[in-house]
C-alpha cells in the first residue's frame, strides 16, 4: 500500500500521457522554426550577394617607355612641279642710211640657246623701236679659218653619254691634227612649205635628190670619227631649226619663204646656224638661183641686215678655210654639174664658177652654190667636165660639214662652251 505521505497534487500527473500530446506540437514548433531560418538564411544570402563588395585586387600596367626629347614625325615637303614656258623673244632692228654705228649689229634674243654674237667692221644705222626691247651684238673674236678652238681639252668626256636627244650635234677637235675629230652629229633637212616637187625628175617632195643627204651622212662615218644619221625634216617656221648647226637647201623651181619662215631664219642666222643652198639649175638667173638667194635676203633682212648695204653675196677665196679644214682643196671648190654647161647637151649659161659666202661679222653663215652638189652627191654623174665619180664632190661636203660644227660662233661651238 502506498504511502499517501509524499502525495501532492502533481502525483495525479501523467508524464507520458503530457509528453505524447506534446510531442506532435513539438515536431509541429520544431518544424515552423526550420521553415523560417532556412527561409531568412536564403533571403539574407540574396541580400548579401546582390551587396558584395568587389575584391581588392592589384593591376599591372606596363607603360611605353619615356624619351628625353619627343619624336616628332613630319613629312617632307615635295616640291611642287611647274610647268615652265619658254618665250622666244624677237629683237629686231631696221637699218637706215641715216648715220653710222661702228661695230655693232642687231641681235635677237633667243632664250635656251646660246647667243653668239659678233663684232663688224661694216657699219650700220639701228633706229629705235617704241614697241619691243633691243640689244646689240657683242664682239665675237673669230675669223673665217678654223682655230682648233674645240680641242681635246674635253677628252676624258664621254660623248654617247651626252647624245640625248638635247643636242643635234657634239664635236671634238684636235688642233694640232685637223683629222682627228671625234662626236655626233645628227643632220637635218630643212625646206619651205611653199616649195613643190620637182616635176620634171618625178623625185617628189621638197628635195629634187632625196638620195643626196643619205649619201653625204654615209660618206662622213666612213672617212670621219663624228657618228653622224639622218635627223627628221623640218620647215623653215619650225623651232627645232634653232638648234641644228647645219641645214642643206636645193631646189629646181622658184618658191618663197612664208613670214614666218623668214623671221625664223633671221634668228637661225644670228644664233650661229649655217645654211648651204644648192641650186639645181646652175645658171645665174635663173628660178632656183633666184629662190634660194631671195630666201637668203629675206633672212637676213629679217635679221636686221639690208642686202647691198650691210653685206652681200662674197666669193670665198681658194685659201678659205672651209677648203683645208679636213680635206685639201687647193683649186677652191670642186666642179660640179655646172662643168656641163657650154656642151651639146647643155646651153650656155651665165653661171659661178666658184662659191659665195654670207657672213655676219666674221662668221660665214650661209654659202650660195650654183654647183648642183645635190646631184652629184646623189650619185648621178655628169659629162666630160662634170662630176664623174662623185667623191670629190662627197669628200667636199664633209668639208662643209665639218667647218659649219667647229667654226668659232657656231651653235655647236656654243654647245661645247657650255658642256665644258
Amino acid at each position: 500500500m502506498r504511502s499517501a505521505r509524499f502525495d501532492c497534487p502533481s502525483v495525479r500527473l501523467e508524464l507520458g500521457q503530457l509528453l505524447k500530446q506534446a510531442r506532435p506540437s513539438g515536431w509541429l514548433g520544431l518544424a515552423l522554426a526550420a521553415a523560417l531560418h532556412f527561409s531568412l538564411t536564403t533571403v539574407k544570402g540574396i541580400t548579401q550577394q546582390e551587396k558584395a563588395v568587389k575584391p581588392l585586387t592589384t593591376q599591372f600596367v606596363k607603360r611605353a617607355p619615356r624619351l628625353t626629347k619627343p619624336l616628332e614625325m613630319k613629312k617632307r615637303p615635295q616640291p611642287k612641279r611647274r610647268t615652265i614656258r619658254r618665250k622666244m623673244v624677237s629683237i629686231e632692228a631696221r637699218a637706215s642710211g641715216r648715220q653710222g654705228l661702228s661695230g655693232e649689229r642687231p641681235a635677237h634674243t633667243i632664250r635656251g640657246l646660246a647667243r653668239p654674237t659678233a663684232h663688224l667692221t661694216r657699219k650700220l644705222a639701228v633706229e629705235e623701236s617704241a614697241a619691243e626691247p633691243h640689244a646689240m651684238a657683242q664682239q665675237i673674236l673669230g675669223v673665217k679659218e678654223v682655230k682648233g678652238s674645240m680641242d681635246l681639252s674635253a677628252e676624258m668626256l664621254d660623248i654617247n653619254a651626252l647624245d640625248t636627244g638635247k643636242y643635234h650635234a657634239i664635236i671634238i677637235q684636235d688642233p694640232n691634227d685637223k683629222r682627228n675629230i671625234r662626236g655626233f652629229f645628227h643632220l637635218v633637212r630643212a625646206y619651205s612649205v611653199s616649195a613643190k616637187p620637182d616635176r620634171n625628175w618625178g623625185q617628189g617632195g621638197p628635195y629634187p635628190w632625196p638620195k643626196a643627204i643619205p649619201n653625204l651622212v654615209e660618206t662622213i662615218n666612213k672617212y670621219t670619227n663624228i657618228r653622224t644619221d639622218l635627223g627628221t625634216s623640218v620647215t623653215f617656221d619650225k623651232r627645232e631649226l634653232l638648234a641644228t648647226p647645219f641645214v642643206f637647201v636645193n631646189c629646181h623651181w622658184y618658191f618663197r619663204l612664208t613670214p614666218a619662215e623668214a623671221q625664223n631664219l633671221g634668228r637661225y642666222f644670228l644664233v650661229g646656224g649655217f645654211l648651204l643652198a644648192d641650186d639645181s639649175f646652175r645658171f645665174k638667173g635663173g628660178t632656183s638661183d633666184l629662190a634660194l638667194r631671195g630666201m637668203i635676203i629675206d633672212g637676213m633682212r629679217e635679221a636686221g641686215f639690208e642686202y647691198k648695204k650691210d653685206w652681200d653675196f662674197e666669193r670665198l677665196p681658194n685659201s678659205h678655210a672651209i677648203y683645208h679644214c679636213f680635206f685639201d682643196f687647193p683649186d677652191g671648190p670642186p666642179v660640179g654639174h655646172d662643168g656641163d654647161i657650154g656642151d651639146s647637151y647643155h646651153p650656155v649659161y651665165t653661171y659661178y664658177p666658184y662659191l659665195e659666202g654670207v657672213h655676219i661679222g666674221e662668221r660665214l653663215t650661209a654659202i650660195m652654190s650654183n654647183k648642183e652638189y645635190g646631184a652629184c652627191w646623189a650619185g648621178i654623174g655628169s659629162g666630160n667636165r662634170g662630176c664623174k665619180d662623185t667623191l670629190r664632190q662627197l669628200q667636199f661636203g664633209v668639208n662643209i660639214v665639218i667647218f659649219a660644227l667647229t667654226q668659232e660662233g657656231s651653235i655647236t661651238y656654243s654647245v661645247m662652251d657650255m658642256v665644258r
